[in-house]
């Protein structure tokens, strides 16, 4: 299996089983030489790392992206993070039935990933994944 689709089919296990109150589970990975550093996901929860790439007010709560960002930045230097990949997957709920869905990153997140510099984004989408190669 390549790694892509491997890192992808974890995110994925992990949001079919996520207990939260949202129609989608989104969960993002940050990896580090072919090692999962930390692991983000959506969360009705207030940070002032989020507020700071919020889109508008209202997207004052923890995306996966950039939770698992704030977590990989008390273990990474900003020198590693221009080594790291982003993964990010997004399970939805369609009768009864966790499937994929389309996970690009908002413009708030897209932010921060361009701050610490993270080169390479693989996002889902709804035939399995797809990649986005972040322009520096």
């Amino acid at each position: 299996m390549l790694t892509d689709e491997k890192f992808i089919k974890k995110l994925f296990d992990i949001a079919e089983v996520l207990d939260n109150d949202f129609r989608y589970k989104i969960v993002a990975a940050v990896v580090y030489k072919n090692k999962i550093i930390s692991i983000g996901y959506c969360e009705l929860k207030t940070h002032s790392f989020q507020k700071q790439y919020a889109k508008n007010e209202h997207s004052i709560y923890w995306h996966a992206e950039t939770r698992a960002i704030h977590s990989a930045s008390k273990l990474l230097t900003k020198r590693q993070f221009k080594k790291c990949t982003l993964y990010v997957c997004r399970g939805k709920i369609e009768n009864n039935k966790c499937v994929h869905g389309n996970s690009k990153p908002c413009t708030g997140c897209e932010s921060a990933i361009a701050d610490f510099e993270i080169p390479r984004v693989v996002y889902s989408n709804t035939t399995y994944y797809d990649y986005e190669i972040m322009e520096k």
